[in-house]
């Protein structure tokens, strides 16, 4: 249990970098639409993906995308009980994973987690001392 939390807890700050990383600029849906694209850019290039590839995770991105707004959407309306929608967002995480290992090679798999790994430690180190509770604090 507390494993699938500390992973649902991750994939939900790894998706949500965007939005955290520039919460006093929240902008308008294409800023952020526009963040996230500029991220994914920089990504593809850090792991040197071939067009193939970066076709693959593109898609394999979008539809995760998709998902997960779906997910947001159901939880932000209280149309679903907070467990279950944990359970969901760490399913469809550890979906998104299992692609992405079939798109990347071995190598590149693993420069992704620790490119992943450090956004959400910047991402813990921003939030401290900024009066935020929740999941941007410490351990």
């Amino acid at each position: 249990m507390k494993n699938r939390l500390v992973k649902l807890l991750l994939a939900v700050l790894i998706v949500a970098a965007p939005t955290l990383s520039s919460a006093q600029d929240r902008g308008s849906r294409g800023d952020f639409e526009k963040r996230i694209k500029e991220q994914n850019e920089a990504l593809k290039k850090d792991l040197k993906l071939d067009k193939k590839q970066s076709a693959a995770y593109d898609k394999v991105q979008k539809e995760y995308n998709e998902k997960r707004t779906k997910v947001m959407t159901e939880m932000r309306s209280g149309s679903g009980d907070r467990e279950g929608m944990r359970e969901k967002m760490t399913e469809m995480r550890d979906g998104l994973d299992k692609e992405l290992k079939e798109v990347f090679s071995a190598k590149q798999y693993k420069k992704y987690k620790k490119i992943q790994a450090e956004r959400q430690q910047s991402r813990g180190q921003r939030g401290q001392g900024q009066g935020r509770g929740g999941m941007g604090g410490g351990n």
